[in-house]
């Protein structure tokens, strides 16, 4: 199935909605992933300079021949999904092999009594307010079942509950207590044999994974017995419950850490890395992004030193992949020497322990420093933040795809 036209209505909103660079932006890139949920083979922009709706609908500038936003919205989504370069993966390139298998699946929820979107909010790729299984505390405990049919022998599943800043805190708005089962013939949920397999109380992280046995099973429910005592709201947020069919591998596995611009420095990472690794226990590659704070707070290349290689021994201890990224350019005064001579420590550390490169925010964002960062000099932009996620998903591809 293919789109031959798409655009937004002259009418609805009005026309002018058209010259406003934030609403078409938005627009864009929101009709885009709406089509891709959907499975759409091929979708084409109406139009390219034909000036449709006085010039509102073109991509380009019928008066001066200049990109408009929605070119550029569109170029950055697809670049983010097939990077244009040398490298660039053909069609024979081997797929994923641990594939995600839940997005549209069949959904049967109880005591869903805030929930934006319906049961289906939690298995169709929306992070993060946009639709969610939201049961206030006073319709707890309640339960999303999700039809996943038969074949895999095994499953990885995470949930996602995005309304805090920290990985692990009190007052955020993931479960505390819950427990997941696993069914063979249920119909709808709430009939059939259901049998428990994973059973947390005392959860305080918004992110979490559950490594699953599922031979012989079509059926997989999370049920929430309990929300965070410190919660700012009375409710439950789940934006999402993903599944991969990991019967293959967890090689493909990444825990990321150190979103934005760094805001855990490297001394209060050596003392939680061993909590994450235990709450985390089938994820292989470790992403580390950290750094900023500690060339804020002048941290010598020595102790530097010393945090990096005591989390790199924890991590393979555990079996798991280490991967480091270079600190971000910034443009705060005097500072960035100081990034500079940490970064050569990360490129010693990584050298003296065998490990991959991974992307050098340094150089990206020197290269990029006008348009990459905001006017603090230190976080990222719109599109700085999306050239992070290319510049890691351009050292992972040769994993991703051998």
């Amino acid at each position: 199935m293919g789109i031959s036209e798409w655009n937004f209505s002259p009418g609805n909103p009005p026309p002018q909605y058209g010259d406003k660079p934030e609403f078409i932006t938005k627009f864009t890139t929101d009709a885009l992933h709406s089509m891709m949920q959907a499975g759409v083979a091929f979708a084409c922009q109406f139009d390219a300079a034909s000036y449709s709706g006085y010039g509102r609908l073109d991509m380009f500038d019928v008066t001066n021949d200049q990109p408009k936003p929605q070119y550029y919205a569109i170029k950055d989504l697809i670049q983010l999904y097939r990077p244009l370069d040398s490298h660039v993966q053909t069609e024979s390139t081997p797929a994923i092999t641990s594939p995600l298998i839940s997005r549209g699946k069949p959904v049967y929820c109880y005591r869903n009594d805030a929930g934006a979107g319906g049961p289906g909010a939690i298995v169709n790729g929306h992070y993060g307010n946009w639709s969610f299984w939201r049961p206030s505390f006073s319709a707890l405990p309640s339960w999303c079942a999700i039809h996943v049919g038969t074949g895999p022998n095994r499953l990885l599943l995470t949930w996602e509950s995005d309304y805090v800043f920290d990985y692990i805190s009190e007052k955020g708005s993931g479960p505390q207590d819950y427990s997941i089962a696993v069914s063979s013939d249920s119909t709808d949920g709430a009939d059939g044999t259901w049998r428990t397999v994973v059973t947390v109380t005392g959860n305080h992280t918004r992110v979490r994974e559950h490594l699953l046995q599922f031979a012989g099973q079509s059926w997989i429910k999370m049920t929430i017995a309990k929300g965070q005592t410190q919660a700012s709201q009375p409710y439950v947020f789940i934006d999402q419950v993903d599944l991969y069919d990991v019967s293959t591998t967890l090689d493909d596995t990444f825990f990321f850490s150190g979103d934005s611009i760094t805001a855990i420095a490297y001394d209060g990472a050596v003392q939680d890395i061993g909590l994450w690794l235990t709450l985390n226990p089938d994820i292989h590659y470790w992403l580390l992004g950290w750094g900023t704070n500690d060339a804020f707070d002048q941290v010598s290349p020595e102790h530097f030193r010393a945090n990096l290689q005591a989390l790199v021994d924890k991590i393979k201890q555990a079996g798991r992949v280490p991967i480091l990224a270079h600190i971000p350019y910034t443009t705060v005064k005097n500072l960035d020497q100081e990034v500079r001579s940490l970064n050569a420590v990360i490129d010693q550390v990584k050298t003296a322990n065998g490990l991959i490169n991974g992307p050098d925010f340094y150089q990206l964002f020197l290269t990029h420093r006008t348009t990459y960062l905001l006017t603090d000099g230190i976080h990222p932009s719109p599109g700085g933040a999306k050239a992070m996620n290319l510049a890691w998903f351009q050292v992972l591809r040769p994993i991703l795809y051998p």
